[in-house]
């Protein structure tokens, strides 16, 4: 029991740390009370009733109980440092979510802070007549600032202090009757919408981010974040229940539509009483000021801003955005998107806690437990909440906060730690692997996966630009190299892996890397062709560069018939594709022995003008006859064709007098600087590397070519 009492109510004067009760408890506690609370809060029973109010407060209580039981399991799951939320958020969503979130918090605190002032200074100004409000608000903010600039532990037990206050107004207030006189009942408002009133009572019970923030100053941060909020929340709806009974007990229901000085009217008989509001919202103001800087420092020592990351120039920062605010002074038209960042805050918190256990990470050991349901349900909660409360300010934060995003992403010191989002797309992809594997993908669902040999790791060859225009957003891509095993060690394989994948991003080219260690290329592909990938999402198509090199030529054959063997489809580059794409001009000459061949030649066409690199490109389909009822009937199975088809392509037919022909044909009135596409037999009985040095040589005079062999069965019509 000593050692509960000990880390619970002590503080560490050596090492300058927090227990869980000055650390957490009151900070949080002394944030949720506050002048601005004290006025609406007559005001929004006088005109809902006393259980409208209660159930009001009880959905507040419910969302803010749920996320200090949701930052209860993330901070027992890690070690929390400096920063609080933010802190929490930045390492489970990500640097750019955490830190956009963090910074609406740290504005949303600053506000908060001239808010308080300006409250106290207009209800204490009737004393001082002699002294402008304006005055005595930079006073305020100057002696607050002084307090936590000399001494954070001094400040926690003024704050100690100020909460004495309170407890003592309370009892004034047991004590007390209302002295505004009497006035005629007036009735509620029944039509008062439940979300307008959330919005105004909400507040009250937010603050257990405030207790958070000081987590880089807790003796035991896991175990005082794992029960201060919890408590803190509990202890504020029971303070509001009370002051809500209290009114209700009071003071007439009239006066509670109309009289803004409630409390004064109440405690105006003993002026020490009085003192309990004015510490309330001194209290709101130093707790905020606690908070705020700390959420900066924890920002800055992220590498967001090149800023001192001392805690006193932080709060020296921080005083000086409340002074701007107070001096113009015209800030409450934001109050109502207070609440909502509030619970973007809140909400996010949830989120993540949520998805950290449905997802159930090895990682995510937290010592104390909560459903994942919970978690998701307070996260819904949340957002519903923001949505019936006020979509228009939901719809001006979301824009806010994504214009925060995009400044914080294009920040060069980004932190390099392992984020939620990995965790994420690896359940996502694990679900859609095992169902892809499991199953038998049609004609319809095809997509281009293409098998790349990469001979240099900073190679940015024709084929690579031309399967990366192909296939993106459309497709998968994996570039392949083999190192002989020979020379090959583990050190090598990580490192060229990682030359290739710079050469990549340097490219701005997704892909997947492979790299293997074989006795030959020609062995090193087999094993990547026949054993790389699962199920449906195993490559169907390799891409190979043109060889014409005779001392290559037995290992290239070789590839190409593993490939057709092992069912995937073939495509062979020719030429520089950044000088085609210029011409934007593409050739089809349809393949009349092997139409699979033409069918995936069409696709592959298509494919590649959808990359923005080739939109507009004109797509022609050639053909060639050697008789004219040929070409009357070639020319109208096309049109019929490509109408089925939904391919708003042309269409030419070419009629010759003998097949010798058909070659010179292909290249005479092949475009001369645009792609084409051209069909090859599949090896069969024939000398196939006779035939394809052949095939090569007659066309020789197109400089930008794809030749393709298809092995899988391609219904176009219903492809595309």
């Amino acid at each position: 029991m000593q050692a509960i009492y000990s880390k619970i109510f002590t503080t560490n004067k050596n090492s300058v740390k927090f227990g869980t009760f000055l650390g957490v408890f009151l900070p949080s506690l002394v944030t949720m009370i506050g002048s601005l609370l004290y006025i609406k809060l007559g005001w929004i029973l006088g005109h809902v009733g006393f259980f409208k109010s209660i159930s009001v407060l009880s959905v507040g209580l419910l969302i803010t109980l749920i996320t200090s039981l949701s930052i209860s399991a993330t901070a027992s799951n890690m070690k929390i440092k400096e920063g609080g939320s933010y802190y929490m958020l930045s390492r489970s969503f990500g640097f750019e979510i955490g830190a956009s979130i963090g910074l609406a918090l740290y504005i949303a605190h600053t506000i908060a802070i001239c808010l308080c002032i300006l409250g106290f200074s207009h209800s204490i100004s009737p004393l001082l007549p002699w002294i402008s409000p304006k005055t005595i608000s930079f006073l305020t903010l100057a002696s607050l600032t002084g307090l936590s600039l000399i001494s954070t532990t001094l400040a926690l037990r003024i704050q100690l202090c100020i909460l004495f206050f309170i407890l003592t107004s309370l009892v004034f207030l047991l004590n007390g009757s209302y002295l505004g006189g009497e006035i005629d009942y007036v009735p509620l408002s029944p039509n008062l919408p439940f979300w307008s009133i959330f919005a105004l009572l909400f507040p009250a019970l937010t603050g257990i981010e405030a207790g958070c923030a000081m987590s880089g100053d807790l003796k035991d941060p896991c175990y005082s974040l794992t029960r201060g909020p919890i408590l803190a929340a509990v202890a504020g709806f029971v303070f509001y229940v009370g002051m809500l009974t209290l009114f209700w007990v009071k003071v007439p229901q009239g006066y509670l539509k109309v009289d803004s000085q409630i409390l004064e009217n109440i405690l105006k008989a003993t002026p020490f009483a009085m003192t309990g509001l004015w510490a309330a919202t001194l209290a709101s103001a130093l707790g905020c000021l606690l908070s705020a800087p700390r959420t900066l420092k924890a920002i800055a020592d992220d590498g967001l801003f090149n800023l001192c990351t001392s805690i006193k120039f932080c709060i020296a920062l921080t005083t000086f955005f409340v002074g701007l605010g107070l001096y113009f002074g015209s800030i409450t038209a934001v109050i109502p998107l207070l609440t909502i960042v509030l619970l973007v805050v809140y909400g996010t918190l949830n989120l993540a806690t949520g998805v950290e256990e449905f997802i159930n990470n090895p990682s995510w050991r937290p010592t104390f437990r909560i459903s994942p349901y919970i978690s998701l349900f307070g996260a819904f909660l949340t957002f519903v909440a923001m949505l019936l409360m006020n979509a228009g300010g939901m719809f001006f934060v979301s824009i806010f906060l994504t214009f925060l995003y995009f400044i914080v992403q294009k920040n060069k010191k980004l932190g390099n730690w392992t984020d939620l989002r990995e965790s994420i797309f690896f359940a996502l992809s694990r679900y859609a692997i095992y169902k892809l594997a499991k199953t038998k993908l049609s004609a319809r669902a095809w997509r281009p996966n293409f098998l790349i040999l990469s001979r240099s790791a900073g190679d940015h060859s024709t084929l690579l630009s031309l399967a990366d225009q192909m296939t993106h957003g459309q497709g998968f891509l994996t570039l392949v190299s083999v190192l002989k095993n020979t020379v090959a060690k583990v050190e090598e394989i990580e490192r060229w892996e990682n030359v290739i994948r710079e050469n990549l991003k340097k490219n701005h080219m997704e892909a997947l890397v492979e790299v293997t260690v074989a006795d030959s290329i020609p062995i090193g592909l087999q094993n990547i062709i026949t054993n790389y990938g699962v199920g449906s999402l195993a490559p169907n198509t390799v891409v190979l560069g043109e060889c014409v090199e005779e001392c290559r030529l037995e290992d290239y054959i070789k590839i190409i018939k593993m490939t057709l063997q092992a069912s995937r489809n073939l495509l062979i580059v020719r030429g520089n594709i950044s000088h085609a794409k210029r011409e934007k001009e593409i050739d089809i000459w349809w393949d009349a022995k092997n139409r699979s061949n033409s069918e995936l030649m069409i696709l592959l066409a298509d494919l590649l003008v959808r990359n923005k690199k080739w939109q507009g490109a004109k797509i022609t389909l050639k053909s060639i006859v050697t008789n004219s009822a040929a070409f009357d009937e070639r020319t109208q199975y096309f049109e019929n064709y490509l109408k089925s088809a939904r391919l708003g392509i042309e269409n030419k037919v070419y009629q010759v007098d003998h097949s010798d022909e058909i070659r010179k044909t292909i290249v005479n009135n092949s475009t001369k600087q645009g792609m084409v596409f051209l069909g090859l037999n599949p090896p069969k009985n024939q000398d196939f590397g006779t035939y394809y040095l052949n095939m090569m040589r007659e066309v020789k005079d197109i400089s930008t070519a794809a030749f393709v062999i298809c092995r899988q069965k391609l219904d176009l019509t219903s492809i595309l």
